[in-house]
């Protein structure tokens, strides 16, 4: 598997500009490692037109993991490309459904992970290039990518799997945490999928870390704090081995950082964000300085 960035310009006023960040959308997550399935009736970038009616989808895609894990804990996610809310022409839209199957026919069956949700279209495209990345990571079972948004170079619309550690720190298959950015932009659902028992968990905020400061720095010596994150089965919090939690202060947006963690020393990256930063964990509980580092390697 893989990590890749690629560029794209969100507008849609004509057919061709909805079809060049679909086409290339598309493009990135295969160069991931994610794995279209042969689901029937899937968009077809080289004849669909743009949308003009708001929050209409388009057509869709469905994708699956391509790991170890898929065959014992299987991953699908779908997703829809269409316009969001107010200005069709001008508000790109993607939606995301995740479960456990797909019907064959563009249908998400089995447990339904996670309920169709869109990103952030709260704003207008802009005319420029703006960057986008994938990680498709076996060894820490992470499948994420951002997508820039609508109104920065930066990602509008944050997505990741990732699936439980096991006692010996190996990629189990216990369950799978998803995670998403809001339609806000400002604040991240965590869903957490327990297999043994059929259900989930969800709420929001992506991660919660006592941060008492935004901006300083939380160094001691040539020591940064990062911080693991845990999925919630039903007797004990799995870690995550794809994500950490770190201070705001303490890593520069699209820095890339090796961490040496679960025996490995592996390259995470700090995703640049709009507004208050890179996706963060908010609610009542949690500090607008709890920011995240993904495995990108």
């Amino acid at each position: 598997m893989a990590a890749t960035t690629w560029m794209a310009t969100y507008q849609q006023t004509t057919d061709a500009e909805f079809r060049a960040w679909g086409s290339a959308t598309k493009a990135g997550l295969a160069a991931a490692g994610f794995v279209q399935t042969s689901d029937t009736g899937q968009i077809d970038w080289t004849t669909v037109l743009a949308p003009t009616v708001a929050t209409t989808a388009q057509g869709y895609e469905i994708w699956s993991l391509n790991d170890a894990a898929q065959s014992t804990c299987p991953i699908f996610f779908k997703i829809e490309y269409g316009s969001g809310s107010t200005t069709p022409s001008a508000r790109p839209n993607i939606w995301i459904t995740v479960g456990t199957g797909s019907n064959g026919s563009g249908t998400i069956n089995g447990v339904t992970i996670l309920s169709r949700t869109a990103f952030n279209t709260s704003t207008n495209g802009v005319a420029g290039e703006t960057p986008n990345w994938a990680c498709c990571h076996d060894a820490s079972g992470a499948f994420w990518f951002a997508l820039a948004p609508v109104n920065s170079s930066a990602p509008g619309g944050f997505f990741g799997i990732f699936r439980w550690a096991e006692d010996d720190d190996t990629v189990g298959t216990r369950g799978v945490t998803v995670i998403h950015q809001t339609t806000t932009g400002s604040t991240i659902i965590t869903t957490h999928y327990r297999r043994a028992l059929a259900s989930t968990l969800s709420g929001r905020g992506g991660w919660s870390y006592p941060f008492s400061q935004t901006s300083a720095t939380l160094a001691q010596g040539l020591t940064l704090p990062v911080f693991y994150d845990y999925g919630q089965d039903a007797d004990a919090l799995r870690p995550m081995m794809g994500l950490f939690g770190h201070n705001s202060g303490d890593f520069q947006q699209g820095a890339i950082i090796p961490i040496t963690a679960y025996g490995a020393t592996r390259n995470f990256i700090r995703i640049p964000g709009s507004g208050s930063g890179s996706p963060v964990g908010t609610d009542q509980a949690q500090s607008s300085a709890a920011k995240a580092l993904f495995v990108y390697e």
